[in-house]
């Protein structure tokens, strides 16, 4: 029976062969039409199908699962597509979101600028941290900082400017306190250091030192030098508060009394300051009517020549005679006057009415006479200061020659660039500029040869003992000889005893000015007392 099969087998490829060489070969006439050949009769016989002409056509053939359900299987196809190009786009939705809220999350918690934790993050850990003091009796400190003067830097620049000089603060305070320690940016030129879990005075004194200290080095914004101050409100929690709004009021509260201090500092809280500061405020109320109510007068204190033994100049010096606080000096409302934006008016004021006064006793001298005015580093940096000066000396039609300003060393420092642009301005206008309190601030001989500046005035701590410290003496005698180098002349304040002003003679100090001479008087005592004679 194989045998048999295998014959058929044979004839039947023989049939298949022979039908491909006639379909190959045959003239397109003579072609025969595709024949049918059954798929059952090749199996039976074990034939492959391989061996068919491209004519053939195969019938009762066995149909794959695809060709027989084609069109099913397309259709699931299609549908795995589409369910995972769903899935790949849920997948990058919910990446999107979490981009989103991270975005959210920063804007919400961040401060964009400088991209330290700001308001809203500093309440919530501040409120976490209070209630973990509260269980565990392990409090912590918090610093309020305030940049001393820093609205004068954003006014006079332009906010870009100032925008620059916070984030470069922000940076030094990441460098020195680490990254470990929560530092905010309370908002404007305010920052706050939450130092956790300490109350250890001796440590933390250490860590303030250390940032105050850190802005005697310079900053540096489009190739200009800047010297910067902070002052510093010091808090001890739960202590000095076991809520977030007192926590940061008694802090705030601290900090300003650092900037009434001199600046430049810390202080720590204490319970009397509250009402220290609720003073304060009604001081600075009283203030600004101060001017309309005739409150404020001038006194003036003479220089004197030490080789004629003659006056040649006055310094004008603002008084308040309140009626609430009766005779209140200038070192009590000034800096109230800086804080509160009041200065520029004030010091509009003052250099007026040392117009006046000028005009009146150069009419009466024969040689010009200078009254000079001191000048806030507030009211310096003003961008409307010059034009206000022009049209004083101008409405009261003084010679500018007979007016000088006083600037305190440590004040023409804050913004040294700024500072010697406007000087330069009021020298070139004929004004007379004297850098006061020298010695007691930065005392750079490298900008000493820099200031625009006519005179130097040594400060009083180093007149008081000048016969008795030989140390003071070797200081004002080089002051005195530096000065002399550089054109300059100078003024020695405070001189109360003959023995200082023999002294100061004799190191050739070219005027002196104190109580020896004369205290400040006002305008009537001294025109009946000088000009009467």
């Amino acid at each position: 029976m194989k045998k048999y099969m295998k014959v058929v087998k044979r004839l039947i490829l023989c049939l298949l062969f022979f039908s491909m060489i006639s379909f190959t070969y045959a003239e397109p006439k003579n072609r025969v039409l595709p024949m049918n050949l059954n798929n059952n009769v090749l199996l039976k016989y074990d034939i492959s199908s391989k061996f068919l002409l491209k004519y053939n056509i195969l019938i009762h053939k066995n149909l794959t699962f695809y060709k027989s359900h084609k069109l099913l299987v397309l259709i699931l196809i299609g549908m795995f597509i589409i369910m995972g190009s769903l899935i790949v786009l849920l997948i990058m939705n919910i990446e999107k979101r979490k981009i989103q809220e991270k975005k959210i999350k920063k804007f919400a918690y961040y401060d964009i600028l400088t991209g330290l934790p700001n308001r809203t993050y500093l309440n919530e850990t501040l409120k976490n941290e209070l209630e973990v003091a509260k269980t565990s009796g392990i409090g912590g400190v918090v610093f309020f900082i305030d940049v001393d003067n820093f609205k004068i830097l954003n006014d006079t620049f332009g906010h870009g400017f100032g925008d620059e000089i916070l984030v470069d603060i922000g940076k030094r305070f990441k460098e020195l306190v680490g990254e470990d320690k929560f530092i905010a940016r309370l908002g404007g030129d305010e920052f706050i250091i939450l130092l956790k879990n300490i109350n250890d005075r001796t440590v933390i004194d250490n860590i303030l030192n250390e940032i105050v200290s850190s802005f005697e080095k310079p900053f540096y914004i489009e190739e200009k030098e800047f010297y910067l101050t902070i002052s510093i409100g010091v808090t001890l929690y739960p202590k000095d508060g076991d809520n977030l709004d007192e926590l940061l009021k008694n802090a705030d509260t601290a900090m300003y009394r650092a900037k009434d201090s001199g600046r430049a500092r810390y202080v720590y809280f204490e319970k009397d300051m509250n009402e220290k500061s609720f003073e304060k405020m009604q001081m600075q109320n009283k203030l600004r009517n101060a001017i309309e109510n005739d409150e404020l007068v001038l006194y003036y204190q003479p220089k004197v020549d030490l080789k004629n033994n003659e006056i040649i100049e006055y310094e004008a010096l603002i008084r308040w005679i309140s009626p609430d606080y009766g005779f209140v000096p200038p070192d009590r409302f000034i800096s109230i006057a800086e804080e509160s934006g009041l200065i520029s008016k004030l010091g509009a004021w003052v250099f007026e009415r040392a117009c006046e006064f000028s005009k009146k006793i150069n009419n009466n001298s024969k040689e010009n006479i200078i009254v000079s005015v001191n000048v806030s580093v507030v009211e310096l940096m003003n961008v409307n200061y010059i034009s206000t000066i022009k049209k004083i000396l101008e409405k009261i039609e003084v010679n500018p020659k007979s007016i000088g300003i006083e600037i305190t060393e440590t004040a023409l420092m804050e913004s040294f660039e700024t500072n010697e642009a406007i000087l330069n301005e009021l020298i070139e206008l004929g004004i007379q500029v004297s850098l006061d309190d020298f010695g007691t601030g930065y005392s750079s001989l490298n900008y000493l040869k820099k200031i625009p500046t006519n005179i130097l005035k040594i400060d009083k701590s180093f007149v008081d003992d000048i016969k008795n410290d030989e140390i003071d003496e070797t200081i004002i005698k080089a002051i005195i000889e530096i000065a002399h180098k550089l054109n300059l002349e100078v003024v020695a304040e405070g001189v109360e005893t003959e023995e200082q002003k023999d002294k100061l003679k004799e190191y050739k100090c070219d005027q002196i000015q104190g109580y020896l001479i004369s205290k400040p008087l006002p305008e009537d005592d001294i025109f009946r007392e000088v000009f009467s004679a």
